[in-house]
Order: C-alpha cells, then structure tokens, then sequence
C-alpha cells in the first residue's frame, strides 16, 4: 500500500492538536452504547445506522489493524475485516471485541510486577461490578484491565510508520 488512508472524521483524533473524535464511548462497553456529539457540543445523540455503515477510511480498505500504546504487547492489536470495506462499526466492533481477548501465562508472566499489580486491580474492579460477578471473575484477566483509568475513546490517527495500521488514543 503506498498511500495515505483518509479516516472518517467521527473517528478521527488528531495527534497535531489533541482534538478529540466526536464519538463519545466507554471502550468498556458495547459500541451501541456510543453516542455522537455535535462540534458545538449542543447535540447529543446515537450514532445513525447510516454512519455506522460507512467506510471508515478514504478509500475503502478491506482491513485495518489498530494498535494501542497504552496495552504492554505490540502484539494486541485490533484488526477490523470487512471485504467490502471497514466500516465505522466495524472499526468499533474489533477494538471492543479486542479488548476482551483473555489474557495468556505467558503474557502476564512477560510483564513487571506493578504493570500486574494495576491490571490485578483493575480486574477485581470490573469483576466485582459484572452482572454475573462470579462468571466474570472466572474469565480472568483481559485485556481491558491493562487500560486501568483509560476508557474514553478519543479517536484514532494513522501510523507514521504503516499506511495500513491507526493508532487508537484513549483517555480518562
């Protein structure tokens, strides 16, 4: 690939100026739950079927991977497949789905002991507050508790380094 994807600008964060996308979403729940903000922050509401159904890049592509530099593998990435192109859904739907991968021995054996001690706490957070506590708790580990205090979607930008690859920003 040797251009440039354009990505939608609901979903975009710009590394130049800090401006957030207007999407507002907790990555800790279902992509449905995001809610569209208006550049005057006057309006505020679901995102329309339509604009879930467009192609998230310029032009459309049949995959992108999302990386994140909060998460302690470069390896956890989120890749969005869709052969007749990403959708805005679709970019949302893999990074939630990402985000819930289990975590593996040797992955969490990989990682420092305060890196473990901030994700441990993260889990019993998140377990402890589940619809089904006990069912949670016995999935273990994933990758969302790596992302502690980090949960607003604040958009992504293209990599410097892969024109097929977005960097996904989060916030508090």
């Amino acid at each position: 690939m040797n251009y440039r994807l354009s990505i939608h600008p609901l979903l975009q964060y710009s590394q130049l100026t800090g401006q957030p996308s207007l999407i507002q979403w907790d990555v800790r729940q279902p992509p449905a739950t995001s809610v569209h903000d208006s550049p005057s922050g006057r309006h505020r509401g679901r995102l329309p079927t339509e604009t879930l159904a467009a192609f998230a890049t310029k032009p459309p592509t049949a995959q992108i991977i999302i990386t994140c530099g909060i998460l302690p593998y470069s390896h956890w990435t989120a890749t969005a497949h869709n052969p007749r192109g990403v959708t805005v859904l679709d970019v949302l739907q893999s990074i939630y789905n990402s985000l819930r991968h289990p975590i593996r021995w040797e992955e969490w054996n990989g990682i420092g002991k305060s890196e473990q001690d901030r994700a441990s706490a993260a889990f019993d957070v998140r377990w402890r507050n589940a619809r089904d506590p006990g069912y949670e708790r016995s999935r273990g580990v994933r990758r969302i508790d790596f992302l502690t205090h980090s949960f607003k979607f604040s958009g992504l930008s293209p990599s410097p380094h892969r024109p097929e690859t977005l960097i996904l920003t989060l916030s508090r």
